[in-house]
């Protein structure tokens, strides 16, 4: 199917619908999300949690089904978006590290 813009990024986002785990660099809080999408730079998830732009998480992500193995990485909160005050926020992330 031909696009109708011309795509501005170095890699391509992978529409994805997963759990991610998150952990704080310093490992004072987890919590969970759930993968939009994702790039070989970073993802975009949405969480329940409000996160600050430049806090570095520690992810990992489970694909559902045993598909693909588990990806584990260092990233840095890129951007936050709020999508229901107080409850669902969009955050994105780039990956400082994948192991």
């Amino acid at each position: 199917m031909p696009r109708e813009f011309e795509e501005k990024r170095d890699f391509m986002r992978m529409m994805v619908d997963c759990e991610v785990h998150c952990r704080s660099a310093d490992g004072a809080s987890e919590y969970q999300g759930r993968v939009k999408n994702l790039s070989a730079r970073g993802l975009l998830f949405t969480a329940e949690r409000e996160l600050a732009v430049g806090e570095r998480l520690e992810l990992l992500i489970q694909p559902q089904g045993g598909s693909a193995a588990p990806l584990e990485a260092s990233a840095e909160v890129a951007r936050v978006d709020v999508v229901e005050p107080g409850r669902l926020y969009e955050i994105g992330v780039a990956f400082s590290e994948v192991r």
